[in-house]
């Protein structure tokens, strides 16, 4: 009988679809929250995991890049979309702050001292750590800050606006493909780093998968109400 440890013949194929599918996944997310932010005139992705994902996109696509042929020109991708994403939350978050006017007329400011301070973060894990394990816990900061700060603008908008299932979908797989690639590197013995052993790393996964498991759960009651809003007020 085969061991359970020996790696499978198929292991780079089913590695690579995932990697490929995690990339694809957030490219679709990207472009899909560019066009809900200018269809609905707001912001898709609240503010600071905004900053934080593009600053770990110019620091690991452009400052410190990786070695690796797939991955460079995947998250090069994702920053040239994510700057769309910036440009309409800028040019949108008015919108959502007339009840805040110091914010609301400072909302450009912000967001660059937001995403100079991430680079500066990513920037100082890579020297407090070797640039690729600084890499991984760059990325699990970006999750974790998306997924809960996505959960608490849905709860504090209570409204659907500025996203919709696919939006939810394809950044909820993208990141699971991503985890699943993760997690058979680390089965196989193929993955210098922690990974499921790593309490931290565990706490992490767990975390954003509730918050975006959770972020699905209130969308879908949301959405509920206001279909049935405007049944009612059509009916009248």
């Amino acid at each position: 009988m085969q061991p359970i440890t020996q790696i499978p013949l198929t292991f780079d194929t089913v590695v690579n679809l995932l990697g490929s599918a995690s990339g694809i996944g957030w490219i679709l997310n990207y472009i899909l929250m560019t066009y809900y932010s200018f269809r609905d005139k707001t912001y898709s992705m609240s503010m600071l995991p905004l900053c934080c994902n593009i600053a770990w996109e110019f620091v690991y696509g452009i400052l410190c890049p990786s070695s690796t042929f797939v991955v460079r020109p995947v998250i090069l991708s994702w920053l040239v979309l994510n700057c769309l994403v910036v440009y309409a939350a800028i040019k949108y978050s008015p919108n959502e702050w007339a009840h805040a006017p110091l914010v609301q007329r400072h909302l450009p400011l912000l967001f660059t001292v937001g995403i100079a301070a991430c680079t500066g973060f990513h920037i100082a894990l890579i020297r407090k750590f070797d640039p690729a394990t600084a890499f991984l816990w760059s990325a699990r900061s970006c999750q974790v800050l998306l997924s809960i700060g996505g959960l608490f603008q849905l709860l504090c908008r209570s409204s659907t606006k500025g996203g919709s299932y696919v939006l939810w979908l394809s950044r909820f797989l993208g990141s699971i493909c991503g985890v699943l690639k993760m997690t058979l590197m680390w089965k196989y013995g193929e993955s210098r780093f922690p990974w499921l052993d790593d309490p931290l790393t565990a706490y992490c996964i767990a975390l954003w998968i509730i918050s975006d498991v959770l972020y699905g759960v209130v969308f879908y009651s949301l959405r509920s109400k206001e279909l049935a809003g405007a049944g009612k007020a059509k009916a009248i």
